[in-house]
């Protein structure tokens, strides 16, 4: 007796352990070291317990979901997957409403559970909710994996991998479909490698229908047949993380990443789009109006819009678009021709490429010069801090037509390249940034590091001789110390010469050459020879001639000796006065 109680508790203890219920623990899973350990565990933690008691340990999943109390709506279900599971196309599936339910995996995982066959792991209705994370989910590329019907809520979580599911025939939807219902992609999540021939490669959701994608990582999704290489939004739409690498859609289909109906406007931060395909809109094919922030697109290509392709009004802010390119127009993005504008701030466009609009291409174009039509490129609107940089129309640059400054609402940053010198007519209507496409050419007449003039002429002819006869060959410029030579194709003068006569094919810039003026070389300062002193005579002295005898009263008052008497009776006049005066002076002092 006392041997079968041992027993028995020896049983009850090792059930116990188990199923987590000894040594505190509140998650229970089959542990891995117990031979022949079930499939799957479920505990059931009742609301507002943080308790988790077991329900039971099965062999199929279909046995999990049996075992869960349909009318019970308040607590959580947890499956643990305690290994690699394969469910066999033989077992049914359920659709369930009410019950919360958690699938994850148990102690060792996380694990990978697939389904095989054309039938999906399970639906969710109203009232119920299922939490799928820290598992790998595999379709086997012939099965569906999760839906939620109206009031039916479904949420990947961290560490949740889908893949490699496709659509059934006999199914709506791709992986994920949604339908009246509510999807939650979280941070962490993968989803990738999935397929199918609806729209949306793996996530398809329709009217009524909210989508939330918080993060993630969205690779190497498509849609063979349709739009929507990693999802197709009829719904609700509200990204705020996450990337989308390398989803695609066949030829002539929308979206390589998302493709957004006409039902519900969009929005997207936070988040990035790099090596999408598709024909039209390479990342994203919007049809509705569509709200961009802080998102980097990059590399995404099309044949229309390698970005993005939007029907109605796109709104973009600190955004990044690099090195996307589309065949045909709008490299970045393209405008279709109900658009509704699109609102351009803080962001970046550089490198992107294609053969008309470089960056832009907007429906709404005018290519006449001076444009005509008041509508055109009134559409769009970049503000001061939007950099244009590198992007390239292989159809070529054109001049901006002459009353570009009228397009106020065009604005870029200084170091964008419409900004340099190089432009004289500093404008993102060129092609290149915006499609337009100046009828005419222009030649650019530049001495040193000033543009001299500029002229337009027809396209295949020259200066002097096609029909703009208001348009002529530039005075020549003139450079101090030099003579002007010629105009030439080359800055070094090595290109060729430019004549009026000159055939022009496209625009071009042509260069002042000049030669520099001999040094003048004047005529040495003479240097004439020291003159010889004329000899001047030198005349005998006459001998002395006898004197008469000297009387002093009859001196010669001429010459010095009549000088020199004068001066002595000028002096003894003097003398004779200081004496009278002194004597006057002596006797007036007397009396």
């Amino acid at each position: 007796m006392k041997a079968l109680l041992k027993k028995t508790m020896g049983l009850l203890m090792a059930t116990l352990v188990a199923f987590g219920v000894i040594a505190g623990t509140t998650q229970v899973f089959a542990a891995d070291d117990i031979p022949n350990a079930k499939a799957f565990t479920v505990t059931k933690k009742v609301a507002g317990s943080s308790e988790e008691m077991p329900v039971g340990e099965y062999d199929t999943f279909m046995e999990c979901v049996n075992n869960m109390d349909i009318n019970d709506a308040t607590s959580l279900y947890t499956v643990y997957v305690n290994k690699d599971t394969v469910i066999p196309a033989t077992e049914g599936m359920h659709l369930r409403s009410n019950n919360k339910i958690r699938l994850t995996s148990g102690k060792g995982g996380p694990y990978e559970l697939t389904r095989k066959g054309p039938k999906e792991l399970m639906g969710v209705g109203e009232g119920a909710e299922i939490t799928v994370d820290n598992i790998t989910l595999d379709g086997a590329h012939e099965s569906e994996c999760l839906s939620a019907l109206t009031g039916g809520k479904i949420t990947i979580g961290k560490g949740a991998i889908i893949q490699n599911f496709s659509d059934v025939e006999i199914f709506d939807g791709p992986a994920l479909y949604v339908n009246g219902g509510t999807l939650t992609i979280e941070d962490e999540a993968v989803i990738r490698n999935n397929t199918s021939h609806n729209q949306g490669g793996v996530i398809q959701s329709r009217q009524g229908s909210t989508l939330n994608i918080k993060g993630g990582l969205f690779e190497n999704n498509s849609s063979t047949t349709s739009g929507g290489g990693a999802i197709a939004s009829f719904g609700q739409l509200t990204i705020t993380g996450g990337t989308f690498k390398g989803n695609k859609v066949p030829d002539k289909k929308v979206g390589g990443a998302i493709w957004i109906g006409e039902t519900n406007p969009a929005t997207i931060e936070n988040a990035r789009f790099e090596e999408n395909e598709a024909s039209t809109g390479g990342a994203i094919y919007s049809s509705q109006e569509l709200t961009i922030k802080n998102t980097t697109f990059s590399k995404n290509q099309a044949k229309w819009g390698g970005a993005i392709f939007s029907v109605k009004k796109l709104t973009i802010s600190k955004s990044k678009f690099d090195a996307n390119s589309a065949i045909a127009a709008g490299g970045a993005l393209y405008l279709n021709k109900d658009n509704g504008g699109a609102d351009i701030s803080e962001s970046q466009f550089t490198n992107n490429v294609a053969t008309s609009g470089g960056a832009i291409y907007t429906y709404k174009e005018d290519n006449n010069d001076p444009t005509k039509d008041t509508e055109a490129y009134k559409n769009i609107s970049t503000d001061e801090k939007t950099l244009f940089k590198g992007n390239r129309a292989i159809s070529g640059k054109y001049t901006a037509p002459e009353n570009y400054a009228d397009y106020t609402q065009l604005l870029f940053s200084g170091d964008s390249d419409a900004a340099q010198a190089s432009n004289f007519r500093k404008s993102l209507l060129n092609n290149n940034d915006i499609n337009y496409k100046n009828p005419y050419l222009y030649v650019n007449f530049v001495d040193g590091d000033k543009i001299h003039a500029t002229r337009k002429v027809e396209k295949g002819k020259a200066i002097d001789t096609d029909a703009l006869t208001n348009e002529s060959m530039p005075k020549k410029p003139t450079k101090a110390g030099y003579t002007f030579k010629e105009w030439n194709t080359k800055e070094d003068g090595k290109g060729t010469e430019f004549t009026g006569a000159s055939v022009v094919n496209g625009d071009m810039t042509v260069y002042a050459i000049y030669t520099k003026d001999p040094v003048p070389n004047p005529d040495p300062t003479p240097n004439p020879p020291t003159p010889t002193p004329e000899l001047k005579p030198n005349p005998q002295t006459p001998a002395p001639q006898p004197q008469p005898k000297k009387h002093i009263g009859m001196i010669s008052k001429t010459g010095e000796s009549a000088s020199f008497a004068g001066l002595l009776t000028a002096i003894g006049f003097s003398i004779a006065g200081l004496a009278i005066l002194r004597k006057k002076k002596m006797m007036e002092e007397n009396k």
